[in-house]
Protein backbone atom coordinates (compact mmCIF):
# COMPACT_ATOMS: atom_id res chain seq x y z
CA UNK A 1 0.00 0.00 0.00
CA UNK A 2 1.25 3.42 -0.66
CA UNK A 3 0.53 6.43 1.55
CA UNK A 4 0.66 10.60 0.97
CA UNK A 5 2.34 11.44 4.10
CA UNK A 6 0.73 15.19 4.77
CA UNK A 7 1.76 17.23 7.47
CA UNK A 8 1.00 20.83 5.74
CA UNK A 9 -3.23 20.47 5.38
CA UNK A 10 -3.07 23.16 3.13
CA UNK A 11 -1.30 20.91 0.55
CA UNK A 12 -4.94 18.66 0.69
CA UNK A 13 -7.02 19.71 -2.63
CA UNK A 14 -9.71 17.42 -2.05
CA UNK A 15 -13.92 18.35 -1.27
CA UNK A 16 -14.58 14.64 -0.16
CA UNK A 17 -11.91 14.69 3.00
CA UNK A 18 -12.90 18.27 4.62
CA UNK A 19 -12.16 17.75 7.75
CA UNK A 20 -7.86 18.20 6.18
CA UNK A 21 -8.80 22.11 5.10
CA UNK A 22 -6.42 24.72 6.60
CA UNK A 23 -8.86 26.57 8.43
CA UNK A 24 -9.84 23.48 11.09
CA UNK A 25 -5.67 22.32 11.68
CA UNK A 26 -2.73 24.29 11.34
CA UNK A 27 -0.07 21.83 10.97
CA UNK A 28 -0.26 18.00 11.77
CA UNK A 29 1.59 16.04 13.90
CA UNK A 30 1.90 13.22 13.56
CA UNK A 31 1.75 13.33 9.59
CA UNK A 32 -1.57 12.01 8.43
CA UNK A 33 -1.36 9.04 5.41
CA UNK A 34 -4.03 9.29 2.68
CA UNK A 35 -3.93 6.33 0.75
CA UNK A 36 -3.02 6.55 -2.83
CA UNK A 37 -4.47 5.10 -5.60
CA UNK A 38 -2.74 2.47 -7.63
CA UNK A 39 -2.73 3.05 -11.84
CA UNK A 40 -0.72 0.20 -12.83
CA UNK A 41 2.02 -2.33 -11.17
CA UNK A 42 4.74 -5.06 -12.53
CA UNK A 43 6.21 -7.43 -10.31
CA UNK A 44 9.38 -9.22 -11.08
CA UNK A 45 10.98 -12.54 -9.23
CA UNK A 46 13.87 -13.77 -10.12
CA UNK A 47 14.03 -17.40 -7.34
CA UNK A 48 17.44 -19.39 -6.75
CA UNK A 49 17.95 -21.82 -4.04
CA UNK A 50 19.32 -19.08 -1.26
CA UNK A 51 18.33 -15.94 -2.24
CA UNK A 52 14.94 -14.47 -4.55
CA UNK A 53 15.92 -10.47 -5.96
CA UNK A 54 12.10 -8.86 -6.05
CA UNK A 55 11.85 -5.54 -8.02
CA UNK A 56 8.36 -3.52 -7.68
CA UNK A 57 7.66 -0.67 -10.42
CA UNK A 58 4.31 0.71 -9.58
CA UNK A 59 2.56 3.74 -10.52
CA UNK A 60 0.03 5.34 -8.08
CA UNK A 61 -2.03 8.49 -8.63
CA UNK A 62 -1.64 11.53 -5.95
CA UNK A 63 -5.53 12.60 -5.94
CA UNK A 64 -5.60 14.84 -3.00
CA UNK A 65 -2.42 16.75 -3.09
CA UNK A 66 -2.76 20.19 -5.25
CA UNK A 67 -0.67 20.60 -8.18
CA UNK A 68 1.37 23.41 -6.78
CA UNK A 69 2.16 21.20 -3.91
CA UNK A 70 4.83 18.37 -3.00
CA UNK A 71 4.51 15.30 -0.18
CA UNK A 72 6.44 12.78 0.94
CA UNK A 73 5.28 8.93 -0.14
CA UNK A 74 5.17 5.90 2.42
CA UNK A 75 5.34 2.37 1.02
CA UNK A 76 4.51 -0.50 3.34
CA UNK A 77 4.48 -3.68 3.14
CA UNK A 78 2.49 -6.02 5.12
CA UNK A 79 5.02 -8.35 6.74
CA UNK A 80 3.51 -12.17 8.15
CA UNK A 81 4.65 -13.18 11.92
CA UNK A 82 8.10 -13.44 12.17
CA UNK A 83 10.03 -15.52 14.40
CA UNK A 84 13.11 -14.03 16.21
CA UNK A 85 15.87 -16.91 16.52
CA UNK A 86 16.63 -18.37 19.64
CA UNK A 87 20.28 -17.01 21.23
CA UNK A 88 22.23 -20.14 23.06
CA UNK A 89 22.33 -19.84 26.96
CA UNK A 90 25.66 -18.69 28.33
CA UNK A 91 26.72 -21.98 30.58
Amino acid sequence: MAYAVVVDPGAVDSPDVPSYQPHVYGRLDPPVLIPLQMREVDLRVDAAVARAEVTLKARWWVHCVTRSRACDCRVVVPMGHQVVPLTPFPI
